[in-house]
Order: C-alpha cells, then structure tokens, then sequence
C-alpha cells in the first residue's frame, strides 16, 4: 500500500492550516519536539512501516517550507505524530523574502491587467 503524502500549511503568501481538522479527531496524538530532520523522518518511517504491516494507509505530512517531514496519522487507527515546527530564524527570513516576492509578483501582475 502506497502512503499519501501532502502539505497540511502554507505560509506564503498567507498562513494557512488545516492541522486541526486534520489532527482533532484522532483519538490519539502523539506531539514531539526539539528533533532534528532525521529523527523526524525515521520516526515517521518506523511509524509507517508498522502501519503497513497491519495494511493501513499512512498519511505523512511536510512542511511547506522546505518538504521535511512534520508528522504522520493512520487513520485506521486514529492516531497521529506530529513534531512542533521550531521557529528557526532561516525559516522566518524564507517566509519574509518570500511574502515579498509574492507581493511584488502581485503587483507585476495587477499592472498587466490594467493594459
């Protein structure tokens, strides 16, 4: 069974999430924090594996910002993990430098339209 992979937030240009409609009816949620990308991504694997072993399809989800891996749910079992997203500076300046390119983009484009 192949796992389902998507983007549960978006920062840019607007900040948008659907977490809680995602995460607010499983039963159980598991919330971790302060790990580096690779523990992320193997928890998430052991997590996946074992939900195949039981033939339930694994919802894995990224950031937005830069693809990692920020969580998983089964919901054949009504769980989820989810690691807290850490506000890293580099991340804000991407967020910034990319709200402005998309306001500039914006206004490129609301010109074009007045011709």
């Amino acid at each position: 069974m192949q796992n389902l992979h998507y983007f549960i937030s978006t920062e840019i240009p607007h900040d948008i999430s659907f977490f809680v409609s995602n995460y607010s009816k499983l039963k159980n949620v598991m919330r971790l924090r302060g790990f580096p990308c690779e523990v992320k991504a193997e928890v998430v694997k052991k997590v996946a594996e074992r939900a195949a072993e039981r033939g339930s399809l694994s919802q894995i989800i990224h950031e937005s910002v830069d693809n990692s891996v920020c969580g998983i749910i089964v919901q054949d079992v009504s769980a989820g993990v989810y690691f807290e997203r850490e506000e890293i500076k580099e991340c804000e300046l991407i967020k910034k430098e990319g709200s402005e390119i998309f306001a500039e983009a914006k206004k490129i484009h609301d010109k074009q339209e007045e011709i």
